[in-house]
């Protein structure tokens, strides 16, 4: 969900040349106008079935400039950490979320067969959080890949609209030394938007 702040160390590297040159980036989109507006809720407002398969607004170079929309699957949100993987995220057909239990967050993915594949994360061990109506979700990396050192941290907000659907907004920073003296920052924000499932 993340673009220009959050790119893996290793591809950082093709684009060193110009990171050198610019060695900060903030790249941001609005949301998008054409959407329905985010009501007020609670978290437990966010339980229901979405479709996997959503659209993202995001940007489209590493500075401000023009946004692309491009395909974005949810699962690819929740199923991504130690003994929370799916095989192919991209074939479940809908995502259902049950934030009903403040300390829990059941998530489901059902695939195109029906089988159902389900994973629990725990506000207590720090794999979500429930904030101001919203759910957040973070995550990190740090590395050192040829002449880059540095880390990312991605922050992932799910809201929900006035027409039912789930809304992500994605903040992302990155932050690292090139060459030991160029020091690197970029920031980023995307929009998912994920429609109720019929």
């Amino acid at each position: 969900f993340t673009r220009c702040g959050y790119m893996s160390l290793r591809a950082l590297v093709p684009l060193l040349g110009a990171v050198i040159q610019l060695s900060g980036c903030i790249a941001s989109v609005k949301y998008p106008s054409d959407w329905a507006e985010i009501r007020a809720s609670n978290c437990a407002d966010l339980s229901g079935a979405y479709q996997n398969r959503g659209v993202i607004h995001s940007p489209t170079q590493m500075w401000s400039g023009p946004f692309e929309v491009s395909d974005a699957w949810l699962t690819q949100l929740f199923f991504n950490g130690q003994g929370r993987t799916l095989s192919d995220p991209k074939r479940a057909v809908y995502v259902q979320i049950d934030a009903r239990t403040p300390s829990e967050l059941g998530i489901t993915a059902t695939m195109p067969d029906g089988t159902a594949v389900p994973i629990t994360l725990r506000q207590d061990k720090d794999e979500f959080r429930c904030r101001d109506g919203s759910i957040e979700l973070s995550s990190s990396e740090f590395g050192v890949n040829f002449v880059i050192v540095g880390g990312a941290l991605s922050n992932s907000r799910l809201s929900k609209a006035e027409d039912g659907a789930l809304i992500v907004s994605g903040h992302s920073q990155m932050a690292g030394t090139a060459l030991i003296v160029v020091p690197l920052y970029g920031s980023s924000r995307t929009y998912a938007r994920f429609g109720p499932a019929p």
